[in-house]
Parts: structure tokens; C-alpha cells; sequence
């Protein structure tokens, strides 16, 4: 049960930070204190990915993360 928490919190801990960070991977790992290759496992993991590309589209950033 603990081990689940942890989990879910984690993943709510990245989201909020993605989104803090226009969805910039590599800002959002240093915030972190993660290397940008261990976010980019964890947003994985977490099915992350669309809120990375939300986050950018919603803060006017243009790009193929975006698309």
C-alpha cells in the first residue's frame, strides 16, 4: 500500500512540475533533481507524455512535442 502511494504521488509531483515548466523536460528534471534521461523513464512509466505536450501547447510553445 505505502509503495503505491509513493507512486501515485510521484506521478503527481512530476505532472504539477511539468506543468510549472511549460512542459520543458530538461528544466523540469533539474527542478527535480533528476537527470533529464530518469524523468524521461518516469514520465514513461507514468504515461506522462501527453501532459508534457499539453503543458507546452497551453503555454503558446510551438514544436513537435506540441503537435
Amino acid at each position: 500500500m505505502l509503495a503505491t502511494e509513493l507512486r501515485k504521488r510521484e506521478r503527481e509531483v512530476i505532472a504539477e512540475y511539468l506543468e510549472k515548466h511549460r512542459g520543458h523536460v530538461g528544466e523540469t528534471a533539474d527542478a527535480l533533481g533528476l537527470t533529464r534521461r530518469a524523468l524521461e523513464h518516469k514520465m514513461e512509466a507514468y504515461e506522462l507524455r501527453d501532459e508534457a505536450a499539453k503543458a507546452r501547447v497551453d503555454a503558446g510553445i510551438k514544436g513537435p512535442r506540441s503537435a
